[in-house]
This record gives C-alpha cells, structure tokens and sequence, in this order.
C-alpha cells in the first residue's frame, strides 16, 4: 500500500491543485472558514480581559490608578492646644521638611526600580488651617501640588508671589489680589501672605484630574454638602511658600503614583502590583515609629482581578460559538473535497480500474489539497489576530494567546484534514469496483435533527441561568455579569436543528415535485423560459439547494440575533442607569442660576429636598416643571405603558387656591390627601397618586414630583439641580467650560463602567463577528455550486442557444437559480433570528430587580445591509457563472473533459 502512495500520481500530488485555481480557492477559503473561530477564540478573550483592564483605568483617577501614598509630615500637632513648639526650637523647620522630601525622593526611586509607575506628583497639605481676614475668622485648607496654575481657572490674577484662593471664599469674604491673608497659630506668632490671584473654586469642576485623587479632602465625605459643617476652601501656593510660612495643622503629604504606561496589558500588571507593594512597604518602613501615620490604597489589582473575572465569565459561551462556527466551517471543507472529486473526476476513475482503492485515492485528495489546507490556514491564523486586533474589544493582545491561537489553527487544520480525506474517500468509493453490503437501517433516513432540538431544550431547562462570576478575592475585584450560557447554546442547538430538519423537508418536497408529472393543463408550456430552466435546475439539485440556503440562513440567523442581543442588553443596561440617575447628567448646584443657553433646549431646573416623610414612608422631592421635566428626564413607554407627559398630566392643571397641590409618587404612600413633614412646619397639602416607577429613584428611596409653587417658603430650603439631557461625554466638556456653581455632577456613563456589568457584550459582540464572518460560507458555497455545475451549464447552455435562446435568457434563469436557495435563507435566517429575540427577550435583563424591562433594540441597518449583501451576492454569483458558461466552444462541448 505504501509503495503505491511514492508512485507518481502521489508524489506530484501537492503540485497538480496548481492548474486547478477553483478548486485551489474553494478548499483555501474552506479551510479559513474552519481555521478561524478556533484561532479568534483564545485573541479574543485576552482581548476581552484588556478591555475590561483598560476600561478601568480610563474611567478611574489617572494621579492615583497606580499607587496613593497618604502620610503625616514629620511637622504635625496632635491637638491645637498641645504646641510642638519646643520641639521646634530644638530642631529647625527647614531640616523637617527636609526629611519629607527625602522620604518622597526615597519613595520615587523605589518605584522607579521597580517599573510600571510614572514619577509621582506629590501634594502637601493642612486641614483646618486658621486664617483671619478683617474682624472675621475662617478655616481653610493650604495646599501646594505642582503645576497647580495649569489646573485651575483664574478669575483675577495673577500677580506677584503669594497664594490663590478660590472665588467664593474671595466674595463671602470681600478679598482680592494683593489683600492678605493672615496665618493664626495657638503656637506661635501669626503668618502674612499675600493673595496673589484668585481661582474659580475646584468644586465647581469636579472632574478636574489632576484634584481627582484628592476628592475627599476638597469635597468632603459623600453628603458633606448637606451637613451644617461647611467644607473649608482650598488655599493654593508653590512649595517654597507652604515651607517658609505655614505651620501645618494636621500636615499630610499625598505621592500620587499615575500608571507609567494606561494600556498595561494584563499579563504585566502582576510586576507593577509588585512595584506597588515595594512602594508601601518602603513608605511603612520609614514610618515603624507610628504605622497609624501612613496609609496606602491601589486599585490596579482589583483592576486586574475583575479583568480575569471578566474573561472567565465568557469562556462558557464563547467556546461553543467557537466550536459551532469550526463545524460549520469543516462542512465546507467535506464539500471542497466532495467538489474535488468531481472536477478529477476522470483521473481517479483510471486510477480506481487499476486497483487503486477508495482510501488510497483519499490520501491522494488529502495530499493534493493540503498546499491550500495550509495557506487556509495560515491565512486564518494571522486574519484572526488582525480582526481582533483591529475589530476586537481592545487591540492589546497577550503573547500566550496568540500561542494558544496557533495551536487552535493546527488542531483545526488536523480536522480538516481528516474531513478531506474521509469525504474524498467515501466519495471516491462510487468509482472503484468495491462492494458493501448495508446491514441495518439507513440513519440518514431518521430525523436526527430532533436530537440537536431535543438537546436544546434540556439546555434551555438544565443549564443554569446565573449571571454572576465571583472572584476568588473576594471584595478584592469583586464580580462581573457572565451570559447564561443557555443564552447562546440553546439557540445554536435549536437553529441548527431547525434548519436541518427544515432543509431535509425542503428537500424531500422537491424531489417529490421531480418526480411528479405536469399537469393536463399544460401549465408548463405556459411558464415563462426563466422560470422553466431555473426552477428544474432547483428542483434538479434539491439537496444541494437545501444545503445552500440552510448554510446562508444560519449566519443570518446568528448575526442578527447577536447584534439583537448586543443592542438589546446596552439599551437596557443605559435605561435603567439613566432611570436611576434620572437622565443624562444632573448637575447638582450651590444656588440657582439660569439655565445656560447652550443647554436651554435639553435642560430643565429641578429643586430636590432630601429627608421628606410623607405617610410615615422617606421619598426625595423633586419640584419640577413638570412640561419641560417630561422632555428632559429618562423615560421609556415600556415602563408605565405610557408616556411621562401623560404621568405628570396631573401636575399641568390650574391649582386651585384652598386646595391640595397635585403629587406623583412611586412610593408605598396611601393615594389621597397627605400632609408632607420635611424638618420644619408646614401646612402645604398634596393630593397624591401613585404610580409605579419614576425617575431618580435612588438610594432607596422612592420620588415625589410635585410643582415648585407646593413648596412656598421652602422652597428656599430645596437644593437646585441642573438635569440635561443628551450625550455625556459632550455635556460634561460643556460643563467644564462654563462658570455653574457646581457642588457635584452624576451621568449615566459613570453606573455602570468598571461595574459587574461592563463585559456582558463582549460575547455578543464575538458572536455577531463570528456569524458574520461565517457567512463567507455562503460565498464558498456558491462557489462550489458554480464551479461543480459549470459542465453541465455549458452543454445546456450551448443546446439551448442552438435552439433560439437568449443569452439574457439564460443568465436570468441563473439568477432564479441562485438567488432562490439565497433568498430563502435570508427570509428563514431573519425570521429565525426575530424568534431566538423574543423568545429569550427576558434573559437579555441581567438585573431584573431595576426597571425598565428587556428594552428589545432591532438593528435595522444590519438588516438592511445583509439583505442587500446577499442580492449582490446573488447578482455576481449569477454573473460568474454566465461568464463560465458563455466562454464554451459548441465544437468541443461534448468533449468537455474539465
């Protein structure tokens, strides 16, 4: 046997698919359609996880992503009333700071060996220093960061040296440039400087990233606004000024480690962690005496650990996307090796009389077609790393997984090329003398396709429907959404099956149309040639028919119902992230100010009174225009069954003077005449009805909308808020180019990022690719299909001329022939697809406890774009095949060897 494989039918074997180039393409795009799920599988979820990492890192604080170093200066006092002031006799004050600075040189350097972290920018800073200004005293809070006049707006400055202070403690407190401030002290004598300009107050943007590490010392605690307290402002001055004249209060420094490079990948974080635990260990080394003065924080690990959680997460759904997407793609390669026997058909047929076996002449395809399995494959390896790259969540892929990638592409490349050998020798087996005798029943004939839906189904009931990974740590990067893997396995088994079954009825019912006599009516002499010469080529080619537009409805099916999925969950997750947050962006504000007129068409005031009781039951009072407010705040009809205009309805008519004042409210609060309780007396009544969601409902507590004219004197009381509604990204660039007094900025972009929530479409996103991607099984499979038909199309197509046809004629009766199958498949993909939507609709809301429900997105460009993709198609399948035809020369038609 093996000395018959050197002979040279064998031997030139990988050579001889160089005169064959349609065959050479069929079985090299057969073999890319079946290489590349398996080599995009592992790209993709280390793309996944990056994308999770990065995402992280752009939305977190870019001064302390790294590492946040907080320590008490060597020169603090424990009480305002317990002076170091004889220890500062014995020991100088330039020589203390002198130590801080050597601590965070030695800090630096630390993290510079180490790698991974850029140079810290480091900010000192007292607490409730005292200052006087006139007859009136205040806290402030000193602070010396550097480059700080590149990070703030100046009002009036500047000019000469000195401090800045912030215009609101600049107008309570009458100051401007070259006034003084003066230093108080229970220690020693007081301190002068001189204001050098004067900042608009950071509060106003609270975004501002280079204070973003220091929020909680600007704005205080969560709330902080609401207290009694008032948060002192923030005195701005160079290094030299706070070390030659102020004596801290409470001194701290603050070394903000940014990340040396913000697109680490993931495989490098583990040695900047390490980085970041030698950093706090040198700074708990320098302070051994007293391990309460120091304290460090990083997220870069809960970053990482959340980014591993995130690609876990899909590994369940992504892999048997991969594996349907490889099946399908070997099904191509048993037709290109199908088709290769066909086209040599000849060749193998004097090489089977002269004893050559089914098996032997199998090996002989598998040689021949391995060059193109090969460069398929190959092609399919490096395409999948450069799709993903290009088109993936994130373009930073790790080394491991392109490893990982090509073991993947030569574990697909084996299979196909036992597919090869196996379909070319069980279709090389009807050439050879051999003889089988078929024992038992024919299982093609059963309708095994109700197993796969049988399997579908005990998924859709077995499988669980878990949304949660937990990690391992714990609160250490906590837990991300995963699809439920029912989510997916059950509508790939269910299509697969359906359309299986689906095709072998197809098939069956035009095969019996074969065999089936014309009518006496003569109703075939009445049809036109077009139709008459394309529809008994369908008829003729049933199963091939059946295959085709099985293979072209199922990517359809998948791509559609991916981006369905994708589109569907985004849209829920953004709704219920603005419900809760109320629209877009809410500016809460200090007073009120009108609305700017860049937003005076998206924007509305809303006066918020926190603490209300009504009923016995804690609501937030909203005061609204209830006009303005419906066309501002979130809404969705699925919510309510209607729009909010015709919620807040009450709220528009005429009040009545000795009346209540209408209210809505989604809380457990008897509807009815109710007497509202919010601190302080009151005799306004509301008449309230209930309805079962509204806007803003946070923290727990339900909302209240009433109109600003219920609130009278109170009103007063109420904290305004700026609501606009658009893109936030926009808005809040607007934001920080206007003058608001802003106390604090929500937008719906900021809920749900570096949440359990953010890597959920990352699996839908693959599978739409993926399908997509597929669909070149369809361009493969026409390819087939021309290429496999030509001979026969060339001796019709000849006879037929010579009896008067049309060229046209002809190339119409093409175009039914292909677009038929194609057609089908798209109408059947699309109506599959539409199904798996609703079908699995309440699966699509991952966190059900928060409304609005599954707000189901159908993407109709796609649509579009995929119907008018296979009619182009169609139109140059058609066309290929007429030029392939119409070259024949009627004197060697019937000679035709190819």
């Amino acid at each position: 046997m093996f000395r018959v494989w050197r002979m040279a039918p064998w031997i030139r074997a990988p050579f001889l698919l160089l005169g064959r180039p349609g065959v050479a393409i069929a079985l090299i795009a057969a073999s890319f359609v079946a290489t590349l799920p398996a080599a995009a599988a592992a790209p993709f979820l280390s793309s996944s996880a990056n994308a999770t990492l990065h995402s992280q890192i752009r939305q977190a604080c870019p001064t302390s992503v790294g590492d946040l170093v907080t320590y008490d200066m060597h020169l603090y006092s424990p009480t305002d009333y317990q002076s170091p002031w004889g220890y500062l006799q014995s020991t100088s004050l330039a020589d203390e700071f002198s130590t801080d600075q050597a601590t965070e040189a030695q800090l630096a350097d630390v993290a510079r060996s180490g790698g991974g972290l850029a140079a810290p920018e480091t900010a000192w800073y007292a607490t409730n220093a005292k200052v006087a200004v006139g007859g009136a005293g205040a806290k402030v809070t000193s602070m010396t960061i550097p480059d700080f006049q590149d990070h703030v707006t100046t009002v009036a400055g500047p000019s000469g040296s000195g401090v800045w202070i912030p215009d609101g403690f600049a107008s309570a407190y009458h100051l401007g440039v070259g006034d003084q401030l003066v230093y108080t002290s229970l220690w020693g004598p007081p301190t002068k400087l001189r204001v050098a300009a004067v900042y608009r107050d950071i509060r106003s943007d609270p975004n501002n990233p280079a204070f973003c590490a220091l929020h909680t010392l600007i704005f205080g605690p969560f709330g902080a606004q609401l207290l009694n307290d008032a948060i002192p402002p923030v005195v701005l001055m160079d290094r030299q000024t706070f070390m030659s004249g102020v004596i801290p209060y409470h001194g701290k420094s603050t070394m903000m480690f940014a990340l040396d490079d913000p697109t680490v990948p993931i495989e490098r974080t583990a040695g900047v962690v390490d980085t970041i635990k030698s950093v706090n260990f040198a700074a708990n080394a320098s302070f051994n005496q007293c391990p309460d003065c120091v304290s460090t924080s990083s997220d870069l690990s809960a970053f990482a650990v959340r980014s591993q959680l995130a690609r876990t997460g899909i590994k369940p759904t992504v892999f048997p996307i991969t594996a349907a997407g490889v099946l399908v793609g070997l099904v191509v390669v048993a037709a290109a090796a199908i088709f290769w026997v066909l086209r040599r058909r000849r060749e193998l047929t004097v090489l089977s009389a002269h004893g050559m076996g089914g098996f032997s002449l199998g090996i002989k395809g598998l040689l021949e077609a391995l060059p193109a399995l090969v460069t398929g494959a190959a092609l399919a390896w490096v395409g999948a790393w450069w799709l993903v790259r290009t088109a993936g969540p994130d373009p930073e892929i790790s080394r491991a997984s392109i490893i990982d990638s090509l073991w993947s592409a030569l574990a697909a490349l084996g299979a196909a090329m036992i597919v090869v050998l196996i379909a070319a020798a069980i279709r090389c087996r009807t050439l050879t003398d051999e003889r089988h005798v078929r024992r038992g029943v024919r299982l093609a004939r059963w309708p095994w396709e109700l197993l796969l839906i049988a399997a579908g189904i005990w998924a859709a009931v077995g499988f669980g429907s878990a949304t949660v990974t937990r990690g391992a740590l714990g609160g250490d990067g906590g837990i991300v959404v995963q699809v439920p893997a029912r989510l997916l396995i059950v509508p790939l088994l269910v299509t697969v099956g359906c359309l299986t079954l689906l095709g072998r009825i197809v098939m069956f019912m035009l095969r019996s149309r074969r065999t089936r006599p014309a009518g006496d009516n003569g109703s075939t002499r009445r049809r036109s040639m077009v139709w008459f010469l394309g529809w008994r080529r369908v008829v003729r080619e049933a199963a091939v028919v059946a295959v085709l537009a099985g293979s072209t409805a199922l990517p359809i099916a998948l791509a559609t119902y991916g981006d369905t999925v994708t589109r569907s969950v985004q849209a829920t997750v953004d709704g219920e992230a603005q419900l809760l947050v109320g629209t877009d962006v809410v500016v809460t504000l200090k007073q009120r100010v009108p609305i700017p007129a860049e937003f005076r068409d998206n924007a509305t005031e809303v006066l918020r009174l926190t603490g209300v009781t009504l009923a016995g039951n804690g609501v937030n009072l909203y005061a609204v225009d209830p006009d303005e407010f419906s066309k501002v705040a979130f809404w969705n009809n699925h919510i309510d069954g209607g729009s909010l205009a015709s919620v807040l309805a009450p709220l528009s008519k005429d009040h009545q003077p000795g009346t209540p004042y209408p209210a809505i409210t989604s809380g457990n609060i008897p509807i009815g005449v109710q007497t509202p309780s919010w601190g302080f007396p009151t005799d306004t009544e509301y008449d309230v009805q209930f309805v079962k969601t509204l806007p803003a409902e946070q923290g727990g507590y339900k909302s209240l909308i009433v109109t600003p004219a219920s609130l009278g004197t109170e009103i007063n009381q109420a904290v305004p808020q700026l609501w606009i509604r658009g893109e936030p990204s926009k808005i809040m660039a607007a934001l920080a180019r206007l003058d608001l007094p802003a106390v604090s900025t929500a937008n719906v972009d900021a809920v749900y990022p570096n949440t359990v929530f953010q890597p959920l479409t990352y699996t839908f996103e693959y599978l739409t690719a993926l399908s997509i991607l597929t669909g070149v099984v369809t361009v493969v499979g026409l390819l087939l299909y021309v290429e496999a038909q030509a001979p026969g199309h060339r001796r019709g197509y000849v006879m037929a001329r010579r009896m008067g046809m049309r060229s046209g004629t002809h190339r119409r009766a093409l175009l039914l022939e292909l677009a038929l199958p194609l057609l089908a498949g798209l109408g059947i993909g699309l109506a599959v697809a539409l199904g798996l939507t609703y079908g699995f609709a309440s699966g699509f809301d991952v966190d059900p406890t928060l409304p609005p429900n599954t707000l189901i997105t159908l993407p109709a460009a796609v649509i579009a774009g995929i119907s008018v993709a296979v009619g182009v198609v169609a139109l140059i399948a058609s066309a290929f095949a007429q030029v392939r035809v119409a070259r024949a020369n009627p004197s060697e038609v019937l000679r035709d060897t190819v």
